[in-house]
Order: C-alpha cells, then sequence, then structure tokens
C-alpha cells in the first residue's frame, strides 16, 4: 500500500464534503422562510422555464429521483410558491411553474447564494474557477443516468 493519497480519493472526499458544507450553510440561512437548499433549487430551476417545466425533466435537471422530488413540490404547492398543471399532450404529466409569491424566496435564496460563492470562490484565480468547472462538469456528465 502507498502512503501517497489516491487523487481520486482526495478528490471525492473534498466535493463531498464541500457540497455538505456549502449545503448546511445554505439551509441555516434559508431556515427563517422555511426553505432548504434542494426547495430552493427546485424554485430556482422553475423560474428558468417561463411556461413550466416538466416534473419528470425537473427531476433529471436536479439530479434528483421522482418521488423525492415529488415530495419537495408538495412542500412548495402548500406553501403557495409552485402550482402544478396537467400537461396539455399527456394527462399524466405535471407541469410545474413558480408563483408570484415565490420571487421573494429565489431572490433571498440567491443572494445567499451569491455569498457563499464570494466565500468559497472569492480568493480563486479565474482559470482555476474554469478547470474546476471543466472537471466537475465532465464528471457530471460521465455519471449522468442513461436514459
Amino acid at each position: 500500500m502507498s502512503d501517497e493519497p489516491d487523487p481520486y480519493d482526495s478528490l471525492g472526499r473534498a466535493i463531498g464534503l464541500a457540497q455538505r458544507r456549502w449545503t448546511a450553510l445554505f439551509n441555516e440561512q434559508m431556515a427563517a422562510m422555511g426553505q432548504t437548499h434542494l426547495r430552493w433549487m427546485a424554485l430556482s430551476r422553475i423560474s428558468e422555464f417561463s411556461d413550466g417545466i416538466n416534473q419528470r425533466d425537473l427531476s433529471r435537471l436536479l439530479g434528483v429521483d421522482e418521488p423525492s422530488l415529488a415530495r419537495i413540490i408538495a412542500a412548495l404547492e402548500a406553501q403557495g410558491l409552485v402550482k402544478r398543471r396537467r400537461a396539455a399532450n399527456d394527462r399524466r404529466a405535471k407541469i410545474l411553474q413558480i408563483t408570484p409569491a415565490a420571487e421573494a424566496v429565489h431572490r433571498e435564496g440567491a443572494r445567499i447564494g451569491r455569498k457563499l460563492q464570494i466565500r468559497a470562490f472569492g480568493d480563486l484565480p479565474e482559470a482555476d474557477l474554469a478547470a474546476t468547472l471543466r472537471v466537475l462538469t465532465h464528471a457530471g456528465e460521465r455519471l449522468a443516468p442513461k436514459d
């Protein structure tokens, strides 16, 4: 066994730790609004689609299984932040849209996210950030479920 740390293992651990810390800080700051990082991510992605987004497509974008996403959407719907409607071309499919009440939550989450970005990455050179994004994008694409 080598005394040298395995760079793949070290990278995986570092990614996991950073993600857990990011999520914990975000959740702590959004708790007063009754939100979590995952709920905010769902709101944020839904807001990108003016005509709404299919719940199954949102599940894929977020990397969350459909039953878990259904619970997240139910909570957001109960808070009046998301509305669901049936898709015109498929009665089983649900189209999601944010409501006007979601705007304040979305803005606050974006503000908190920006603060965390500055705290986490503010002192890194742009070239390092660009390389990190390339590596993580590559990994995410390679690990995406095969449909």
